[in-house]
Protein backbone atom coordinates (compact mmCIF):
# COMPACT_ATOMS: atom_id res chain seq x y z
CA UNK A 1 0.00 0.00 0.00
CA UNK A 2 1.42 3.48 -1.27
CA UNK A 3 2.02 6.07 1.25
CA UNK A 4 -0.88 8.41 0.51
CA UNK A 5 -3.29 5.44 0.89
CA UNK A 6 -2.00 4.89 4.42
CA UNK A 7 -2.25 8.61 4.89
CA UNK A 8 -6.17 8.07 3.34
CA UNK A 9 -6.90 5.50 6.00
CA UNK A 10 -5.98 7.06 9.02
CA UNK A 11 -7.32 10.00 8.13
CA UNK A 12 -10.98 8.35 7.46
CA UNK A 13 -10.45 7.25 11.52
CA UNK A 14 -9.70 10.45 12.56
CA UNK A 15 -12.97 11.62 14.39
CA UNK A 16 -13.52 8.38 15.83
CA UNK A 17 -9.59 8.30 17.06
CA UNK A 18 -10.44 12.02 18.82
CA UNK A 19 -13.91 10.36 19.87
CA UNK A 20 -11.56 7.33 21.72
CA UNK A 21 -8.64 9.33 22.87
CA UNK A 22 -10.96 12.02 24.92
CA UNK A 23 -13.88 8.78 26.48
CA UNK A 24 -9.98 7.29 27.59
CA UNK A 25 -8.49 10.28 29.01
CA UNK A 26 -11.65 10.78 31.13
CA UNK A 27 -11.41 7.42 32.93
CA UNK A 28 -8.80 7.38 35.94
CA UNK A 29 -6.05 5.27 35.71
CA UNK A 30 -3.48 5.86 38.85
CA UNK A 31 -1.66 3.01 40.71
CA UNK A 32 -2.94 2.20 43.89
CA UNK A 33 0.51 3.15 45.38
CA UNK A 34 -0.07 6.74 44.27
CA UNK A 35 -3.48 7.24 45.72
CA UNK A 36 -5.49 5.39 42.51
CA UNK A 37 -7.36 2.21 41.72
CA UNK A 38 -5.71 1.10 39.17
CA UNK A 39 -6.56 0.85 35.40
CA UNK A 40 -9.33 -1.92 35.55
CA UNK A 41 -11.98 0.72 34.39
CA UNK A 42 -10.11 2.25 31.70
CA UNK A 43 -9.65 -1.64 30.58
CA UNK A 44 -13.05 -2.04 30.29
CA UNK A 45 -13.48 0.76 27.97
CA UNK A 46 -10.22 -0.15 26.12
CA UNK A 47 -11.68 -3.95 25.75
CA UNK A 48 -14.97 -3.32 24.90
CA UNK A 49 -13.56 -0.66 21.98
CA UNK A 50 -11.63 -3.42 20.66
CA UNK A 51 -14.19 -5.97 20.60
CA UNK A 52 -16.59 -3.65 18.92
CA UNK A 53 -13.98 -3.58 16.06
CA UNK A 54 -14.12 -7.36 15.96
CA UNK A 55 -10.88 -7.85 17.19
CA UNK A 56 -10.26 -11.01 19.71
CA UNK A 57 -8.98 -9.95 23.24
CA UNK A 58 -7.38 -11.89 26.25
CA UNK A 59 -7.15 -10.66 29.30
CA UNK A 60 -4.10 -11.16 31.86
CA UNK A 61 -4.52 -10.11 34.92
CA UNK A 62 -2.62 -9.46 38.25
CA UNK A 63 -3.46 -8.66 42.28
CA UNK A 64 -0.78 -6.41 43.73
CA UNK A 65 0.15 -5.88 47.04
CA UNK A 66 -3.11 -4.22 47.81
CA UNK A 67 -5.16 -6.65 46.59
CA UNK A 68 -6.00 -4.45 43.21
CA UNK A 69 -6.24 -6.76 40.25
CA UNK A 70 -4.07 -4.88 37.49
CA UNK A 71 -5.31 -5.71 34.11
CA UNK A 72 -3.37 -6.08 30.88
CA UNK A 73 -5.23 -6.52 27.38
CA UNK A 74 -3.66 -8.07 24.45
CA UNK A 75 -5.29 -8.01 20.53
CA UNK A 76 -3.50 -10.14 18.13
CA UNK A 77 -3.75 -10.23 14.27
CA UNK A 78 -1.98 -12.61 11.82
CA UNK A 79 -0.38 -14.68 14.63
CA UNK A 80 -2.00 -18.04 13.56
CA UNK A 81 -0.36 -17.61 10.30
CA UNK A 82 3.30 -18.06 11.98
CA UNK A 83 4.28 -15.03 10.76
CA UNK A 84 7.38 -13.03 12.42
CA UNK A 85 5.07 -10.80 14.94
CA UNK A 86 5.55 -7.00 15.60
CA UNK A 87 4.59 -5.80 18.94
CA UNK A 88 3.34 -2.73 19.86
CA UNK A 89 3.23 -2.34 23.41
CA UNK A 90 1.41 1.07 25.10
CA UNK A 91 0.48 1.47 28.91
CA UNK A 92 -3.01 1.96 30.72
CA UNK A 93 -1.71 3.87 33.82
CA UNK A 94 -0.84 7.30 34.37
CA UNK A 95 0.86 9.63 37.13
CA UNK A 96 -1.35 11.01 39.47
CA UNK A 97 -1.86 14.95 38.55
CA UNK A 98 0.05 16.69 40.66
CA UNK A 99 -1.51 20.49 42.37
CA UNK A 100 -4.96 20.31 40.49
CA UNK A 101 -5.34 24.15 41.00
CA UNK A 102 -2.00 24.66 38.32
CA UNK A 103 -4.13 23.22 35.93
CA UNK A 104 -6.18 25.29 33.36
CA UNK A 105 -9.04 22.60 33.63
CA UNK A 106 -9.95 19.67 35.35
CA UNK A 107 -6.85 17.06 34.43
CA UNK A 108 -9.52 14.42 34.46
CA UNK A 109 -12.39 16.50 31.75
CA UNK A 110 -10.00 15.92 28.57
CA UNK A 111 -10.70 18.70 25.72
CA UNK A 112 -9.65 20.04 22.25
CA UNK A 113 -7.72 23.14 21.74
CA UNK A 114 -5.91 24.64 18.67
CA UNK A 115 -4.97 20.77 17.33
CA UNK A 116 -3.99 19.43 20.70
CA UNK A 117 -6.00 17.35 23.15
CA UNK A 118 -5.48 18.63 27.08
CA UNK A 119 -5.74 16.00 30.19
CA UNK A 120 -3.28 13.87 32.33
CA UNK A 121 -2.29 10.67 30.66
CA UNK A 122 -2.85 12.49 26.99
CA UNK A 123 1.11 12.61 26.06
CA UNK A 124 1.67 9.55 28.59
CA UNK A 125 0.96 7.38 27.06
CA UNK A 126 -2.51 8.21 25.78
CA UNK A 127 -1.72 9.35 22.29
CA UNK A 128 0.03 5.49 21.64
CA UNK A 129 -2.63 3.71 23.13
CA UNK A 130 -5.18 5.04 20.89
CA UNK A 131 -2.63 5.03 18.10
CA UNK A 132 -2.09 0.90 18.41
CA UNK A 133 -5.59 0.84 18.85
CA UNK A 134 -6.45 1.88 15.66
CA UNK A 135 -3.24 0.47 13.92
CA UNK A 136 -4.74 -3.20 14.47
CA UNK A 137 -8.09 -2.25 13.90
CA UNK A 138 -7.28 -0.42 10.10
CA UNK A 139 -4.96 -3.15 9.55
CA UNK A 140 -8.14 -5.97 10.14
CA UNK A 141 -9.78 -4.04 7.30
CA UNK A 142 -7.53 -4.18 4.69
CA UNK A 143 -7.66 -7.41 2.12
CA UNK A 144 -3.56 -7.06 1.24
CA UNK A 145 -2.13 -9.54 3.83
CA UNK A 146 0.61 -7.74 5.73
CA UNK A 147 4.41 -8.34 5.89
CA UNK A 148 3.97 -9.20 9.69
CA UNK A 149 1.56 -10.61 12.28
CA UNK A 150 0.56 -7.69 14.75
CA UNK A 151 0.09 -8.05 18.26
CA UNK A 152 -0.99 -4.82 20.72
CA UNK A 153 -0.36 -5.09 24.35
CA UNK A 154 -2.48 -2.60 26.56
CA UNK A 155 -0.21 -2.84 29.63
CA UNK A 156 -1.03 -1.89 33.17
CA UNK A 157 1.36 -0.64 36.25
CA UNK A 158 4.28 0.97 34.41
CA UNK A 159 4.67 4.27 35.94
CA UNK A 160 5.52 2.31 38.93
CA UNK A 161 7.87 -0.22 37.73
CA UNK A 162 5.66 -2.46 35.32
CA UNK A 163 5.61 -5.15 38.18
CA UNK A 164 1.92 -6.54 37.80
CA UNK A 165 2.42 -5.34 33.69
CA UNK A 166 5.14 -6.21 30.95
CA UNK A 167 7.42 -7.96 33.62
CA UNK A 168 4.31 -10.79 34.19
CA UNK A 169 3.72 -10.40 30.88
CA UNK A 170 7.12 -11.74 30.28
CA UNK A 171 7.65 -13.95 32.53
CA UNK A 172 4.42 -15.99 31.38
CA UNK A 173 5.84 -16.55 28.13
CA UNK A 174 3.74 -14.29 26.28
CA UNK A 175 6.48 -13.46 24.02
CA UNK A 176 9.10 -15.37 21.69
CA UNK A 177 12.48 -14.76 21.45
CA UNK A 178 12.37 -13.45 17.69
CA UNK A 179 9.17 -11.37 18.21
CA UNK A 180 10.23 -7.73 17.42
CA UNK A 181 8.89 -4.97 19.79
CA UNK A 182 7.56 -1.59 19.60
CA UNK A 183 7.63 0.46 22.99
CA UNK A 184 5.82 3.82 21.77
CA UNK A 185 6.67 6.15 24.43
CA UNK A 186 9.67 7.64 24.15
CA UNK A 187 10.93 10.13 21.25
CA UNK A 188 11.08 14.21 19.88
CA UNK A 189 8.68 16.08 18.35
CA UNK A 190 9.86 15.13 14.94
CA UNK A 191 9.51 11.90 15.80
CA UNK A 192 13.65 11.14 14.81
CA UNK A 193 14.56 9.37 17.36
CA UNK A 194 14.89 5.77 17.42
CA UNK A 195 15.57 4.49 21.10
CA UNK A 196 17.54 1.59 21.86
CA UNK A 197 18.95 1.96 25.70
CA UNK A 198 18.18 3.27 28.69
CA UNK A 199 19.93 4.30 31.73
CA UNK A 200 19.96 2.46 35.40
CA UNK A 201 17.10 3.61 37.38
CA UNK A 202 17.58 3.79 41.28
CA UNK A 203 14.61 5.41 43.79
CA UNK A 204 15.43 6.14 46.87
CA UNK A 205 13.63 7.09 50.30
CA UNK A 206 15.47 8.73 52.76
CA UNK A 207 14.14 9.11 56.28
CA UNK A 208 16.04 11.53 58.12
CA UNK A 209 15.32 11.68 61.97
CA UNK A 210 16.28 14.54 64.74
CA UNK A 211 14.46 15.74 67.71
CA UNK A 212 11.14 17.44 67.51
CA UNK A 213 11.08 21.09 69.44
CA UNK A 214 9.73 24.06 69.93
CA UNK A 215 11.24 26.50 67.12
CA UNK A 216 12.12 29.44 69.42
CA UNK A 217 14.70 26.73 71.68
CA UNK A 218 16.47 25.22 68.38
CA UNK A 219 19.76 23.89 70.25
CA UNK A 220 17.28 21.40 72.65
CA UNK A 221 16.56 19.79 69.41
CA UNK A 222 17.73 18.58 66.16
CA UNK A 223 15.99 20.01 62.89
CA UNK A 224 15.59 17.25 60.80
CA UNK A 225 14.18 19.20 57.88
CA UNK A 226 17.49 21.30 57.71
CA UNK A 227 19.68 18.37 58.20
CA UNK A 228 18.03 16.74 55.32
CA UNK A 229 18.06 19.46 53.14
CA UNK A 230 22.26 19.80 53.63
CA UNK A 231 22.65 15.72 53.55
CA UNK A 232 20.67 15.59 50.24
CA UNK A 233 22.20 18.03 48.40
CA UNK A 234 25.58 17.60 49.36
CA UNK A 235 24.89 13.84 48.19
CA UNK A 236 23.72 15.26 44.79
CA UNK A 237 26.88 17.17 44.48
CA UNK A 238 29.10 14.14 45.35
CA UNK A 239 27.37 11.75 43.25
CA UNK A 240 27.77 13.97 40.39
CA UNK A 241 31.45 14.20 40.70
CA UNK A 242 31.85 10.22 41.34
CA UNK A 243 29.77 8.49 38.89
CA UNK A 244 30.57 11.97 36.21
CA UNK A 245 31.35 10.01 33.05
CA UNK A 246 29.70 10.66 29.46
CA UNK A 247 27.71 8.70 27.05
CA UNK A 248 27.18 10.25 23.95
CA UNK A 249 24.67 7.82 23.17
CA UNK A 250 22.87 9.32 25.51
CA UNK A 251 20.32 12.63 25.95
CA UNK A 252 21.44 13.95 28.82
CA UNK A 253 25.11 11.99 28.08
CA UNK A 254 25.57 12.14 31.73
CA UNK A 255 23.98 9.75 35.24
CA UNK A 256 21.65 12.48 36.84
CA UNK A 257 20.51 12.59 40.67
CA UNK A 258 17.38 14.53 41.53
CA UNK A 259 16.00 15.38 44.62
CA UNK A 260 12.38 15.50 43.85
CA UNK A 261 9.25 14.26 46.14
CA UNK A 262 9.14 15.38 49.71
CA UNK A 263 6.51 14.40 52.44
CA UNK A 264 5.03 16.88 54.78
CA UNK A 265 6.62 17.52 58.49
CA UNK A 266 4.95 19.35 61.26
CA UNK A 267 1.65 20.88 60.87
CA UNK A 268 2.74 24.07 62.62
CA UNK A 269 5.38 27.20 61.83
CA UNK A 270 6.36 27.04 65.31
CA UNK A 271 7.74 23.70 65.51
CA UNK A 272 10.84 22.07 64.44
CA UNK A 273 10.28 18.57 62.62
CA UNK A 274 11.79 16.02 64.15
CA UNK A 275 11.38 13.66 60.93
CA UNK A 276 12.26 14.28 57.50
CA UNK A 277 11.22 12.23 54.33
CA UNK A 278 12.26 12.93 50.94
CA UNK A 279 13.39 11.10 47.61
CA UNK A 280 15.77 11.10 44.71
CA UNK A 281 16.04 9.73 41.40
CA UNK A 282 18.79 8.35 40.09
CA UNK A 283 19.11 7.59 36.38
CA UNK A 284 22.97 5.59 36.07
CA UNK A 285 24.55 5.20 32.91
CA UNK A 286 25.61 1.51 31.98
CA UNK A 287 28.75 2.29 32.76
CA UNK A 288 27.85 1.91 36.21
CA UNK A 289 25.90 -0.25 38.69
CA UNK A 290 23.13 0.46 40.65
CA UNK A 291 24.92 -1.92 43.46
CA UNK A 292 27.67 0.71 43.62
CA UNK A 293 25.73 3.35 43.53
CA UNK A 294 23.48 2.28 46.41
CA UNK A 295 26.67 1.56 48.63
CA UNK A 296 28.13 5.18 48.10
CA UNK A 297 25.06 6.67 48.91
CA UNK A 298 24.98 4.76 51.91
CA UNK A 299 28.10 5.21 53.11
CA UNK A 300 27.57 9.06 52.95
CA UNK A 301 24.61 8.64 55.22
CA UNK A 302 26.47 6.87 57.66
CA UNK A 303 29.63 9.44 57.97
CA UNK A 304 27.00 12.89 57.16
CA UNK A 305 25.26 10.96 60.85
CA UNK A 306 28.36 10.78 62.30
CA UNK A 307 29.63 14.16 62.09
CA UNK A 308 25.99 15.67 63.34
CA UNK A 309 25.02 14.12 66.48
CA UNK A 310 21.74 13.01 67.09
CA UNK A 311 20.89 12.57 63.60
CA UNK A 312 20.13 9.41 62.15
CA UNK A 313 19.12 8.35 58.17
CA UNK A 314 17.63 5.32 56.59
CA UNK A 315 17.65 4.60 53.08
CA UNK A 316 15.40 2.79 51.89
CA UNK A 317 15.03 1.43 48.07
CA UNK A 318 11.79 1.80 46.09
CA UNK A 319 12.74 0.94 42.86
CA UNK A 320 15.77 -0.19 41.00
CA UNK A 321 16.58 -1.36 37.31
CA UNK A 322 20.20 -2.36 35.83
CA UNK A 323 21.01 -0.49 32.92
CA UNK A 324 19.83 -3.27 30.34
CA UNK A 325 21.81 -4.37 27.51
CA UNK A 326 20.93 -1.88 24.73
CA UNK A 327 19.65 -2.68 21.00
CA UNK A 328 21.79 -3.86 18.38
CA UNK A 329 21.52 -0.50 15.75
CA UNK A 330 21.53 -3.03 13.14
CA UNK A 331 19.06 -5.15 14.88
CA UNK A 332 15.92 -6.18 12.51
CA UNK A 333 13.71 -4.11 14.68
CA UNK A 334 15.86 -0.84 14.26
CA UNK A 335 16.42 -1.49 10.39
CA UNK A 336 12.49 -1.80 10.05
CA UNK A 337 11.54 1.23 12.40
CA UNK A 338 14.28 3.07 10.92
CA UNK A 339 12.54 2.82 7.58
CA UNK A 340 9.33 3.13 7.94
CA UNK A 341 10.50 6.30 9.91
CA UNK A 342 12.24 7.77 6.88
CA UNK A 343 9.86 7.01 4.38
CA UNK A 344 6.76 8.21 6.21
CA UNK A 345 8.60 11.50 7.62
CA UNK A 346 11.06 12.06 5.51
CA UNK A 347 13.97 12.05 7.29
CA UNK A 348 16.47 10.11 8.60
CA UNK A 349 15.92 9.13 12.46
CA UNK A 350 18.62 9.23 15.01
CA UNK A 351 19.21 5.82 17.30
CA UNK A 352 19.52 7.20 20.54
CA UNK A 353 19.68 6.18 24.53
CA UNK A 354 17.53 7.87 27.20
CA UNK A 355 17.15 8.33 30.97
CA UNK A 356 13.69 7.59 31.14
CA UNK A 357 12.56 4.19 31.77
CA UNK A 358 10.51 2.30 29.50
CA UNK A 359 8.82 -0.88 28.90
CA UNK A 360 11.60 -1.72 26.08
CA UNK A 361 14.26 -2.57 28.97
CA UNK A 362 12.41 -5.48 30.10
CA UNK A 363 12.38 -6.61 27.00
CA UNK A 364 15.77 -6.36 26.43
CA UNK A 365 16.97 -8.06 29.80
CA UNK A 366 14.94 -10.77 28.00
CA UNK A 367 16.88 -10.86 25.23
CA UNK A 368 14.00 -9.73 23.03
CA UNK A 369 14.79 -6.71 20.85
CA UNK A 370 12.92 -3.61 21.02
CA UNK A 371 12.45 0.05 20.62
CA UNK A 372 11.09 3.15 21.57
CA UNK A 373 10.08 5.32 18.99
CA UNK A 374 7.15 8.11 19.25
CA UNK A 375 6.04 12.10 17.86
CA UNK A 376 6.86 13.05 21.78
CA UNK A 377 6.27 16.20 22.60
CA UNK A 378 8.05 15.94 25.82
CA UNK A 379 4.74 17.12 28.18
CA UNK A 380 5.26 13.62 30.36
CA UNK A 381 4.00 14.11 33.62
CA UNK A 382 3.50 18.34 33.32
CA UNK A 383 0.74 20.54 34.29
CA UNK A 384 -1.15 20.97 31.37
CA UNK A 385 0.12 17.83 29.57
CA UNK A 386 -1.11 17.52 26.23
CA UNK A 387 -0.69 15.60 22.37
CA UNK A 388 -1.40 16.44 19.06
CA UNK A 389 -4.16 15.42 17.62
CA UNK A 390 -1.59 14.94 14.33
CA UNK A 391 0.27 13.20 16.10
CA UNK A 392 -1.63 10.18 16.64
CA UNK A 393 -2.01 9.84 13.25
CA UNK A 394 1.49 10.10 12.39
CA UNK A 395 2.18 7.74 14.54
CA UNK A 396 -0.76 5.20 13.52
CA UNK A 397 0.58 5.94 9.89
CA UNK A 398 3.72 5.17 10.75
CA UNK A 399 3.09 1.33 12.52
CA UNK A 400 0.93 0.78 9.34
CA UNK A 401 3.75 1.09 7.34
CA UNK A 402 5.32 -1.46 8.80
CA UNK A 403 3.41 -3.97 8.20
CA UNK A 404 2.10 -3.05 3.93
Amino acid sequence: MEKDQIIKKVSENRQQIINSMLKTLSIKSISPSSGGTGESNRAEYLEKLLISFDLKTQRYEYKDKTGCVRPNIISTLGFEKNKKRIWLVAHMDTVAPGEIKLWNRDPFEPYVLDGKIYARGSSDNGQDLIASIYTIKILSELTKTPKYGLGIALVADEEMGSEYGIQKLINDKLFNKDDLVIVPDAGDEKGLWIEVAEKGMLWLRFTIMGKQIHASVPNEGVNAYLHAMEFLMTLREDLQKKFNAQNKLFAPNYSTFEITKHEANVESINIIPGTEISYMDCRVLPEYKIADVLSFIKKNAESFCMRNKGVKINVEVVNKEEAAPPTDSNSEIVKLMSSAVESSLGAKPKIIGIGGGTCAAFFRKAKIDAVAWSIDNQMAHQINEYCYVESILKDAEVFLSLFL
